[in-house]
């Protein structure tokens, strides 16, 4: 909840200042400012100091595929002077593999709408959903009288449900008792928990190594054989998921499959942790929720050349 009400209320820059004193000019969210710079007036409701209003919603939880929506009116009326409404969502998110390539796990989204209007405003600058940050951030101007909905949605989460914390402040109004005038003095104790800890295996990687690695990726085959006998399924080189661990469907049609051998592609000499999973059915919707999937396999590979074919 702290690092959302910062980040909430950070004030923009105007420049960055280089050691020769020249100046360049700055926006939100880029390398130079970030969320901006910390600045308590403009993050919390501080009697005799603001006539901000905030909405909060502390250490809440949604599920995967729901979304919670929350509908505020802007309400000047009491000399609200603010101009901008601030939403700001942050989460623990889950510790994801090293070498990751999209190392998101559990992602949430954060989007406003204006009444009346069809399109969406999206945080951090974005033109569509962020797909990188644990922390989201929407910044508008508004006027006197304008409705919005902010909408909370858990997009794709490896578990059952993830916890945030969420922040909007600005001139709002809404007939939810979610809205905190100032308190006088803090709580007793700290409201965040600390996130559970990890699930056991199988992680977010239904194969995976020490290192990176590009394990084959079976393309369709139409091969027709005799009982018994020993085929080897070529594969392409195509396997590029890596840290999710790579995954395919394999479907006995008319006979039969044993499944003797595998060979892997390893980028490098030496030894290699690889475990296998199964499931039935596909592995499509299922790439990233561990309890779909059951361990039969873990073991070393030693790799004596660059590659292992």
């Amino acid at each position: 909840m702290l690092k959302a009400t910062i980040v909430n209320g950070a004030q923009s820059l105007l420049g960055a200042q280089a050691k020769d004193g020249t100046v360049s000019p700055v926006s939100d969210y880029d390398i130079n400012v970030g969320f901006g710079r910390v600045n308590l007036l403009n993050s919390l409701p501080l009697a005799g100091q603001n006539k901000m209003r905030a909405l909060i919603s502390n250490d809440d939880s949604i599920g995967r595929g729901e979304e919670k929506v929350i509908s505020f009116t802007i309400d000047k009326s009491d000399g609200c002077d603010i101009s901008t409404v601030s939403a700001t969502i942050a989460w623990m998110d889950p510790p994801s593999s090293s070498g990751c390539m999209k190392c998101m796990i559990n992602d949430i989204d954060l989007m406003l709408t204006k009444g009346g209007s069809s399109q969406s405003i999206y945080p951090n600058g974005k033109g569509n959903a962020d797909r990188v940050n644990n922390i989201e951030r929407i910044r508008i101007d508004v006027n006197d009288g304008e409705e919005y909905k902010l909408s909370v949605y858990g997009k794709d989460l490896i578990s059952s449900t993830q916890s945030y914390s969420l922040i909007v402040t600005g001139c709002i109004s809404t007939d939810q008792n979610q809205s905190h005038a100032p308190v006088k003095s803090p709580t007793e104790h700290p409201t965040f928990q600390p996130i559970q800890k990890p699930s056991p295996k199988p992680d977010n990687n239904p194969i995976s190594s020490i290192n990176p690695t590009a394990i084959f990726t079976p393309q369709p085959s139409s091969l027709k054989t005799e009982p018994n006998s020993n085929i080897y399924l070529s594969t392409s080189f195509d396997g590029k998921i890596k840290s999710y661990g790579n995954m395919f469907d394999l479907v006995a049609k008319d006979n039969d499959i044993s499944i003797v051998m595998l060979d892997l592609h390893i980028e490098d000499v030496g030894y290699e942790s690889v475990e296998i999973y199964e499931k039935d059915g596909s592995y499509v919707n299922a790439s990233r929720h561990p309890a779909a999937w059951v361990s039969f396999q873990n073991t070393v590979a030693y790799a004596i050349t660059m590659y292992i074919i």
